[in-house]
């Protein structure tokens, strides 16, 4: 039986080639399909992240415990949080002594979520806009006011529509005690619950979300709430695997209608159907194993191209669920088909080959 599946397969009268090639483009087609989809709500969730959508802001001046707003960024769903407070000193640089740079002293959460790649040590933190315009980068020094002040790193902040005040400003590191002006959190996924938090923050008493001060996004450029999950889980490209399995099915089903003529003489030639759909099933395998191998390539051809902002993991689940369904889908396929098959349909197949 083996041998006999083996001769089919290497004479070409199995067709493997052309049915592995079918298998294939079904395959991959629905995991190019799905794969692109998550893409686009990968990105989205970027997006919503990095235009500050996620962060939420408490602003209550001198009434915000710095150690308690550092705090938070330990909860479990809080990825950053840290402080801001205001000061009346500001910066004329030597190179723009017309321009006076308004500082901020941020504590070490707030460094840590602006500039995270930041240096070590003593230094200030200089808003992109104004490294770019001094011409200025990590270690380099802010000559301002006769003397020189170490530069630490460069945080980004767009003009997007964002809350104001940092995006042309110097930051000034300092510790997390005392009283801050503001306190800001991400919050990933975002959450009401955990934005509330931000009120336990406050040393005033006030904790009644009705009064002022009132917590608010840093943007809302991209809304209030983010529909990635509810997107992600009504997409119709869930289904890809159910149809790569389908379409190999049918793959299955045609290529052994095309050789029932041959079938059916093997079964008058006293082949028994188990013998026989054995022998198919082995075929297929071939086919199948072909497929999966194109398919891996094909998977690797998709990360390579780093298609969106998806990681290889989400590739690779839904590439592995496409290739399960698509084996699973083929045998049963074929052996439906080969299941059909009578030796007494022998001379009408005859007729219609």
């Amino acid at each position: 039986m083996l041998s006999e599946a083996w001769r089919d397969v290497a004479t070409g009268t199995s067709r493997v080639c052309g049915v592995a090639i079918a298998l294939t483009l079904a395959t991959v087609v629905c995991l190019a399909a799905d794969a692109f989809a998550l893409a686009r709500l990968v990105s989205g969730a970027i997006d919503f992240r990095q235009s500050g959508a996620a962060t939420y802001v408490l602003v209550a001046e001198g009434r915000v415990a710095a150690d308690a707003c550092d705090r938070l960024g330990s909860v479990t769903g809080i990825g950053d949080a840290g402080g801001l407070r205001v000061t009346r000193n500001t910066l004329a640089p030597e190179r723009m002594p017309s321009t006076n740079l308004p500082v901020f002293e941020a504590t070490p959460g707030m460094v840590s979520a602006l500039a995270p790649s930041g240096r070590a040590g003593p230094g200030v933190l200089l808003a992109e806009r104004v490294a770019e315009h001094l011409g200025l980068e990590a270690g380099d020094e802010l000559l301002a006011g006769g003397e020189a002040i170490a530069v630490r790193g460069t945080y980004a902040y767009p003009d997007d529509g964002r809350r104001t005040g940092i995006g042309y400003a110097v930051l000034a590191p300092t510790a997390a005690v005392g009283l801050v002006d503001e306190c800001r959190i991400t919050v990933w996924p975002p959450s009401q619950e955990h934005a509330r938090l931000l009120w336990s923050t406050l040393r005033d008493g006030i904790s009644d979300e009705a009064e002022d001060p009132r917590v608010q996004q840093l943007s809302t450029r991209h809304g209030q709430t983010f529909a990635g999950g509810a997107e992600h889980d009504a997409r119709v490209t869930r289904f890809a695997p159910i149809v790569a399995g389908a379409a190999a099915a049918s793959v299955g089903l045609v290529a052994v209608r095309r050789r029932r003529l041959d079938l059916s003489s093997a079964l008058h030639l006293g082949c028994s159907p188990s013998a026989l759909l054995a022998q198919m099933l082995l075929e297929a395998l071939f086919a199948v194993a072909a497929a999966a191998g194109l398919t891996g390539a094909g998977t690797v051809v998709l990360l390579a191209l780093r298609v969106g902002a998806l990681d290889a993991g989400a590739i690779g689940r839904v590439a592995a669920s496409c290739v399960l369904l698509m084996a699973c889908g083929h045998l049963l396929g074929v052996a439906i088909a080969t299941l059909a098959v009578r030796e007494k349909h022998l001379f009408r197949y005859f007729r219609h080959r």
